[in-house]
């Protein structure tokens, strides 16, 4: 840019010679906290305030053959899976010898149906991390035995 850029009062205080923002700006005000949120609380409240009504007309128009009316019912009236707790029954995990049993319970789940299958992969990869860290606990305690055990011995 030109030595001439036309620095007004407000920007020279963030702006050098050049236009470019100086070293340590902050980069202006930015958008007053809690803005968007404010909106969209706002539409929350009536819609909860009109919700029943709002429904009952998009049953009856669903009813009648309106398809876009039925696709609304079903998706907010049943909105996508969000995650949400499962239990599943599982021993202990404090050795790797629970894990089996533990990965059976969960599979057993799954098949019965109690937990879903996204839900299980999700367990299967907590349970299979928490494996690696355990049986890698316990080899690092084998291998300390071990040395203290050899240490004693002499074979060191």
């Amino acid at each position: 840019m030109s030595d001439d850029f036309p620095a007004s009062p407000e920007t020279a205080a963030v702006r050098g010679r050049d236009g470019r923002f100086v070293k340590g700006n902050p980069g202006g005000p930015g958008r007053p906290r809690r803005a968007v949120n404010e909106a969209a609380d706002d539409l929350d409240r009536i819609a909860v305030g009109a919700a029943r009504e709002l429904i009952d007309v998009a049953i009856t128009q669903a009813r009648n053959g309106n398809m876009v009316a039925l696709k609304l019912v079903l998706d907010r009236g049943w909105p996508v899976h969000r995650r949400r707790p499962v239990e599943v029954a599982t021993p202990a995990l404090a050795h790797s010898t629970d894990f089996l049993p533990a990965q059976a319970a969960l599979t057993d789940a799954v098949l019965c149906g109690d937990v879903s299958p996204d839900d299980g992969a999700v367990i299967a990869s907590l349970l299979e991390e928490q494996y690696q860290r355990v049986s890698s606990r316990e080899i690092d305690e084998e291998f300390e035995r071990r040395t203290r055990r050899a240490a004693v011995k002499g074979d060191c």
